[in-house]
């Protein structure tokens, strides 16, 4: 974990108060690098672990986090039983909550590029740019996590996605995925880049479908 700039933001009136709540998050120019061992512990989670006992705290922070920001961070997770990486470049990611009782409402603005690296080898995923514009809400009752209508800009392609992920119902999965283009940036969206070159030589009629359900 390494973070050239971190920013905390706090409520000046609670703050005077004595109320310690954080309620902002900023991070900037920076990379995390997430590691899951054999045995599924992270070693962020050891990273974190204190060595020394704490004798006592005269204030608590407490976290009442309304929004958290990302600016140029690279996060990357190893899986050590798979060797599969991926690694994530967000160049900007806005995030916002709004919570209650039953639910939790997320609302989410990111801009990131994507690399899946297999065994060391880079895949089809490789130097993808995306745009994710959406809304999640997470009710706390059913357990139930909603991602709402969602386009997805993917390289100079667009994707619909939306579903669902019951947590009470052994972790059920309802996800759908959606595209329609005119033209070749559709299938371009998705293809390894080294073939973008030569694709883009050909002119190209008709309509590219894309439908997948998770």
């Amino acid at each position: 974990l390494n973070i050239n700039d971190v920013y905390i933001g706090f409520d000046i009136f609670e703050l005077l108060s004595g109320n310690y709540d954080v309620k902002s998050i900023k991070l900037s120019d920076g990379d995390l690098r997430l590691v899951q061992h054999k045995n599924n512990e992270f070693n962020i989670a050891k990273a974190f672990e204190s060595k020394k006992p704490i004798k006592s705290v005269e204030e608590e922070f407490h976290l009442d986090l309304q929004s958290i920001k990302f600016e140029r961070i690279d996060i990357s997770k190893l899986n050590e039983a798979n060797d599969i990486m991926v690694d994530v470049f967000v160049s900007d990611a806005q995030t916002s909550f709004v919570s209650s009782n039953k639910h939790l409402a997320i609302d989410l603005d990111s801009k990131f590029e994507l690399n899946l690296i297999i065994k060391g080898d880079t895949t089809f995923l490789k130097h993808k740019h995306f745009d994710v514009l959406t809304e999640i809400d997470f009710d706390y009752a059913k357990d139930l996590l909603t991602v709402e209508p969602t386009e997805v800009s993917l390289e100079q392609a667009t994707f619909n996605f939306e579903g669902k992920v019951d947590f009470k119902n052994e972790m059920f999965i309802d996800l759908h995925f959606s595209g329609k283009k005119p033209d070749f940036n559709l299938f371009l969206a998705l293809a390894p880049e080294e073939l973008a070159p030569t694709l883009n030589k050909f002119e190209n009629k008709g309509e590219i479908f894309f439908d997948a359900t998770i």
